[in-house]
């Protein structure tokens, strides 16, 4: 699980290990976009949208930057938790994946996209 304030990161030792970050350097880096790759912003931020309106973003699969400068294929669950009637943090559950099944994700997700990430022309 890795655990998100809405302004502040915590992460346990799954992710620690599996991306080689600090809690310390994982809280002074921001939102958390910074590790996501790039073609996958876009599919993030649309599930991002979905889980402040819903409450919860649904499967979402994706890479993430690690320590060492790799990419890891994850695949996440997040929602959003409220404390007196506001919400208060958010919490994702994540498990990394093997390249093999990241890359049939991203095959199926592009499938279903209006345009090409590649050129950014409508398909």
């Amino acid at each position: 699980k890795a655990q998100a304030g809405l302004h502040s990161m915590a992460c346990d030792s799954w992710g620690k290990v599996v991306l080689g970050y600090t809690e310390t350097e994982l809280c002074r880096r921001g939102s958390g976009y910074q590790f996501v790759h790039a073609a996958d912003m876009m599919y993030c931020a649309e599930n991002h949208v979905r889980m402040m309106k819903t409450g919860e973003s649904g499967l979402t699969v994706f890479r993430l930057l690690t320590k060492k400068g790799s990419w890891v294929w994850v695949q996440a669950n997040a929602r959003l938790v409220y404390k007196a009637g506001k919400p208060d943090c958010i919490i994702a559950q994540q498990r990394a994946l093997s390249n093999e099944e990241g890359e049939e994700h991203l095959q199926k997700r592009n499938l279903q996209l209006p345009f090409s990430f590649a050129t950014g022309e409508a398909v």
